[in-house]
């Protein structure tokens, strides 16, 4: 233990406790750091029996005045703006009722169009194959091969001008079986000629 001097009569008593304090002002940081870091947990404490349950009322309006003064609260200016108006008129709200419903019917309308555009499309695309499948089916050769060299319009006219080798002569037609009763090397006269014209038909009888 320090032993302190003896006061000076110089001194004052305040002056004396302001260097109490002084001297004792670094074990008081030191306290105060000590008790910040310190946890008080009261949940594990006992209240002795003989404490009364009841304590007495505290008037709270006289607590908050105190510890929070009407002075020093801060003061908040809110600027209210005035909300938009957003009512609408009935009027309005019509027209644009209407106006949907336009939408509507046009975009009926169009989707109609487009399906029947669809069916004629589909049945010209119908039309198209069976028109193949015929003009396959004429240009096919005997092995079942189609000729790409013949053209079309061509094979068109052959098949309208062929003809059955089976079929019968005319009665004016006669078959010469043998040559036996020509001589080639025989002259003939100018009256045993005939001219065939393109158009004329022969007599083989004369």
């Amino acid at each position: 233990m320090e032993h302190k001097a003896p006061p000076s009569p110089s001194f004052t008593n305040k002056e004396l406790e302001v260097s109490e304090i002084l001297l004792q002002l670094p074990s008081l940081i030191l306290q105060s750091k000590f008790d910040r870091h310190t946890f008080k947990a009261t949940w594990g404490c006992t209240k002795p029996r003989y404490t009364s349950l009841s304590e007495p009322g505290i008037d709270k309006t006289s607590r908050t005045e105190s510890e929070t003064p009407v002075s020093c609260l801060p003061i908040v200016v809110v600027a209210h703006k005035k909300p938009k108006n957003l009512k609408r008129k009935r009027g309005e709200l019509f027209e644009i009722i209407n106006q949907f419903s336009k939408r509507i019917e046009s975009f009926k309308k169009e989707i109609a169009n487009v399906k029947s555009h669809n069916e004629t499309l589909k049945s010209f695309n119908s039309k198209l194959k069976e028109r193949k499948q015929e003009l396959m089916s004429s240009c096919m050769s005997p092995l079942g091969i189609p000729d790409l060299n013949v053209p079309l319009d061509h094979v068109k006219s052959f098949q309208s001008q062929a003809f059955d080798l089976n079929d019968t002569l005319d009665e004016d037609c006669e078959i010469v079986e043998s040559a036996l009763g020509f001589d080639l090397n025989e002259t003939l006269n100018d009256d045993d000629c005939v001219v065939v014209e393109p158009a004329q038909v022969v007599d083989l009888e004369c």
